[in-house]
């Protein structure tokens, strides 16, 4: 009888841990997307079921992580779709920690608008953005038009231009495609250096063109600090 309890109660347990492993972000409020995945942005994860699900007009969607995402590969970006507002933002009462290792974007909107990322820092919740590779590496990256999207009350970290290859910065604005990445905000964050060192440069902004740049982005009530030289780089 002892041996007959204890398997079932180590099945019952292993069941839970794989259901545990398997339930770190919950997608709701969306078209074809709801349900729970093991990441954001690596295979089969949010980012790429949200992209799958097509049309999202006039929904709501919240993305909620409610564990550490320890190896994200941003293999997976968020695009553009047209949905009325998608925010992702810590569930739980706890810090949740979004982490790579990647020679590129970490979290990357791919033309995706109308994006709020919340840390939230309320109720035990907050979130920590951690992009470790000292490479050409960005931690959020707004790409093809990105726009009216808002990262608030976040701890972004980065280590781009550390060991080789150009410095682009732990926030960068990349190229647009029509009229560039605009109307931006980024607001009561802190942005630092990862574990692995110090990047080259916190925020960067290089739109396509004089005609297709990045505008009316805004930096508002943010902590930066530890980073090597100037902290808010627009090239021209």
């Amino acid at each position: 009888m002892k041996k007959i309890y204890y398997s079932i109660l180590t099945g019952v347990l292993c069941v839970f841990i794989s259901l545990t492993s398997k339930s770190q972000v919950t997608v709701a409020g969306s078209t074809g997307a709801n349900g729970t995945y093991p990441s954001l942005t690596l295979a089969g994860g949010a980012f790429a079921a949200i992209n799958a699900a097509g049309t999202q007009a006039g929904n709501n969607i919240t993305v909620s992580i409610t564990a550490d995402l320890l190896t994200e590969t941003g293999a997976n970006p968020l695009n553009a779709s047209d949905w009325t507002t998608l925010t992702i933002s810590p569930s739980g009462g706890a810090i949740r920690n979004v982490q790579g290792n990647v020679n590129g974007p970490l979290i990357d909107l791919n033309g995706a608008d109308n994006v709020t990322i919340d840390g939230l820092n309320t109720g035990g919740n907050a979130l920590n953005i951690d992009n470790q590779n000292g490479v050409s590496a960005s931690t959020i990256r707004f790409i093809n038009d990105a726009s009216n999207n808002t990262l608030i009350r976040c701890n972004i970290l980065g280590a781009s231009g550390i060991t080789a290859g150009p410095a682009l910065g732990t926030i960068y604005f990349a190229g647009g495609t029509t009229t560039g990445n605009d109307n931006n905000a980024i607001s009561q964050c802190i942005l630092s250096a990862s574990v692995t060192g110090t990047p080259q440069n916190a925020i960067y902004s290089l739109g396509t063109s004089a005609a297709v740049d990045n505008s009316n982005n805004t930096i508002f009530a943010c902590l930066i600090n530890d980073f090597l030289i100037p902290q808010i780089l627009l090239p021209v």
